[in-house]
């Protein structure tokens, strides 16, 4: 079976709790080169970059109920970046300090893909 390419896509969302460093994700992971370990497993990488997300600290005195429509956007965003990724043949990774476990779990089970 030929490894698809894992579309790398950073949310570094931080919006829906109240602790700083969640939106750092992204750039943490890259900093410890999970493509590269990835590339070493013999897949490729594209690396698409962070979604735009407003940071907590530009928030400044906001309740979770006025982010919520900034966290729901940033959802839909990551939603369709995933799926134009599968539709173009390639294999979605999140990487965001939550999603990130899910979604390395997930590229490196050997169970057979819908799409592969």
């Amino acid at each position: 079976m030929k490894k698809k390419t894992i579309r790398i896509i950073g949310v570094p969302m931080d919006l829906g709790q109240n602790h700083r460093g969640v939106d750092m994700g992204p750039s943490a992971i890259r900093y410890a080169d999970l493509a590269g370990s990835l590339n070493a497993l013999g897949y490729k990488t594209a690396d698409c970059g962070d979604i735009t997300i407003p940071g907590h600290y530009a928030l400044t005195n906001t309740s979770l109920k006025e982010r919520l429509p900034l966290i729901g956007n940033a959802c839909r965003t990551a939603y369709e970046l995933g799926k134009k990724a599968i539709k173009r043949g390639k294999l979605p990774s999140f990487w965001e300090a939550t999603i990130l476990p899910q979604s390395v779990r997930w590229v490196a089970s050997p169970m057979k893909r819908t799409w592969d």
